[in-house]
This record gives structure tokens, C-alpha cells and sequence, in this order.
């Protein structure tokens, strides 16, 4: 039985909210994992297209990506600042969750690189408007959805979450991830929308100098991350055990 005042009690925290579901978590796990220094074991992850996509997005960035098993996953982090630039297009597909995830990816990282997927409206200003002002060059046509040119820059200056339009709904939980997935990129210290609730407290499990503030959560850039070993289970809560 898992120890009920360990690290995976973090991520249950009632007063936490919870992700949108376990697919969300894998990915953004498969995400850190990338940015991390080491072997990041995901176990018992959730078997969907998204998690395909996005581990064939990594592979296109450098990063070996090996499932061994349905479910369980093995990534070889490349460090913040550590990827290749692609030669092929990326693809999200139908995941609206991994394309904002890799276009804060991207952001933060030097090169050119082309996102594709099914996404036709036009990505959050909540996310996109930070990631211009903070030196990453975004491209779209007609309405502004995908596939969306980026030139994302190793030297990406710190985001400040106010220039993320005008506030009034708040960013969704994808946003807020992507925004935190860039922050960690970045240089300096970011001020990023709080409320991600798992998402920082797993960022925290790689080594992240994350800490709430308010409404705000202040990120520390471009930590060394260490890959580590999850293990995921059923229901809203994503996340079961961390180890």
C-alpha cells in the first residue's frame, strides 16, 4: 500500500485540483521527462494515440522514446535546452493538450520546427501572447490554428502570466500546463497562471523550483531536471504513485 504521507501524497491532495484525466498527466510526464537528465520510467500509463503522437514528436526532437508494453514507457531525457531541431513536421493530432504542450516546448528551445494537427481555431492568447513577448516567433494561417510555424529561442526571457490577455475566463488546464512546460525552458524567473494543480506538483517531482503565490505560481527557468519513476493509476485523480 502506498505510504499516505509520502511524495505521491502530494499529488492526491484533496485540495489540489486534479488534472483533466490521466492522459494529461502522461503527457505532460512524457514532456519532463525529455527536459529531464537521466531515464524517466513511466508505468502503467494510460494507452492512447495522444501518448503515440507525442512520443513520436520527442523522437523527432532527439529524445529515444521506447514503449515496452502497452502502457509503460521509457524516455532518455535530452536536459532543458538539449533538443534537436526537427526535420520533419510535428504531429499533434487530434490532442489539444499535446499541441499546446509542444508549442511550449518549442518556445523554448532554439530552431524551427512546424506543428501540424486538427486543431483549425485559433491556440489561446493566454498562451501564445507570453510566448512572443518572451522571444519565440509564432506563424499561422488563415484563422490562426494549425499546422503553426515556430521559431522558439534558446534564450527565451522570463514569462509574466499578466500579459496573458485580458484574464477574463483564465486559462484552461492545457494552457496552464504548456505555460509551466515553457516557463521551466526559460530564462530568469516566470510568473505563470496557478490552479495547475497536478501539473506542478509533478513538475516538482522532476526537480523544478516551483512554488504558488497567490494566484500566480512562481517558476524557477531552466532547472537541472532528473528523471525519475512513475507509476499511474485509474480515475479523475491521474496520478495514483509517484516513486
Amino acid at each position: 500500500m502506498p505510504d499516505p504521507t509520502g511524495p505521491a501524497a502530494a499529488l492526491r491532495d484533496p485540495a489540489t485540483p486534479p488534472a483533466p484525466d490521466g492522459e494529461a498527466d502522461a503527457l505532460l510526464a512524457m514532456l519532463l521527462g525529455a527536459l529531464s537528465t537521466g531515464e524517466t520510467v513511466l508505468s502503467d500509463a494510460p494507452s492512447t494515440p495522444a501518448l503515440r503522437d507525442a512520443a513520436a514528436a520527442l523522437r523527432r526532437l532527439g529524445v529515444p522514446v521506447e514503449e515496452r508494453g502497452a502502457g509503460h514507457w521509457h524516455i532518455c531525457g535530452r536536459g532543458i535546452g538539449g533538443l534537436a531541431e526537427p526535420a520533419v513536421v510535428l504531429e499533434a493530432g487530434g490532442s489539444d493538450m499535446l499541441a499546446q504542450l509542444l508549442l511550449g516546448l518549442l518556445a523554448g528551445h532554439a530552431g524551427f520546427a512546424v506543428l501540424a494537427g486538427e486543431r483549425t481555431a485559433p491556440l489561446p492568447e493566454a498562451l501564445t501572447v507570453p510566448l512572443v513577448a518572451g522571444g519565440a516567433r509564432l506563424t499561422a494561417r488563415g484563422a490562426g490554428g494549425l499546422p503553426l510555424a515556430i521559431e522558439g529561442s534558446g534564450m527565451l526571457l522570463p514569462l509574466d502570466c499578466a500579459m496573458a490577455g485580458d484574464g477574463r475566463d483564465g486559462p484552461g488546464p492545457a494552457t496552464r500546463a504548456a505555460l509551466l512546460v515553457a516557463a521551466l525552458c526559460a530564462r530568469g524567473t516566470s510568473l505563470v497562471p496557478a490552479g495547475s494543480g497536478p501539473a506542478a506538483a509533478l513538475a516538482r517531482r522532476f526537480g523544478a523550483g516551483v512554488s504558488e503565490e497567490g494566484p500566480v505560481l512562481r517558476v524557477e527557468g531552466q532547472p537541472e531536471l532528473r528523471g525519475l519513476s512513475l507509476r499511474f493509476g485509474s480515475g479523475s485523480e491521474g496520478i495514483a504513485h509517484a516513486g
